[in-house]
């Protein structure tokens, strides 16, 4: 991992048990706590059987423009988990996801109402993966936006200049 990106601390890639971030797979439920801003660098692996998934545990304040981008060594799933704004497992579905091909970057990004919100990386099934390819995953959040009327709504409804208000 490169120097000032906080590791994972995954011992064996979550394989076959993981008490670090293995999320709504995992029981009890763990996950990375994460921040607007923040960067880590993490491992994935697939035994042909369990893959190891790591999930972030993101907490908004107010609804928030979100980018969760991801370089990885390895096929990658990458995306948002619907939560309902709530702390809860399981979880139905992905709210935005891509798959990305090996050795590439790629971002899911949304305007996401505040509550829990979980971040995903995760091999893709189609190749086996020994643990230790590596991946790094940051988040970036943009100012959440107020027009006039007092409701936030995602920059593509309003159109705001300094990108913060609207008349």
């Amino acid at each position: 991992c490169d120097p000032g990106k906080p590791p994972e601390n995954e011992p064996n890639c979550g394989l076959p048990t993981d008490t670090v971030d293995g999320g709504c797979n995992s029981t009890p439920p763990v996950f990375t706590p994460i921040t607007c801003g923040d960067t880590f660098c993490g491992t994935g692996a697939f035994d042909g059987a369990t893959r190891d998934t790591d999930w972030y545990k993101l907490v908004l304040g107010v609804p928030t423009s979100v980018t969760w981008t991801v370089t990885a060594h390895f096929e990658a799933v990458v995306g948002i988990l619907e939560t309902g704004g709530v702390d809860a497992c399981p979880v139905s579905s992905f709210r935005v996801v891509t798959v990305l091909p090996r050795g590439t970057t790629g971002s899911v990004s949304d305007f996401l109402p505040a509550g829990t919100w979980y971040l995903f990386v995760a091999p893709d099934f189609t190749a086996l993966l020994t643990c230790g390819a590596e991946y790094t995953a940051a988040l970036i959040c943009g100012p959440p936006i107020v027009c006039g009327n007092g409701i936030v709504e995602p920059t593509e409804e309003c159109d705001p200049p300094n990108g913060t208000t609207c008349d």
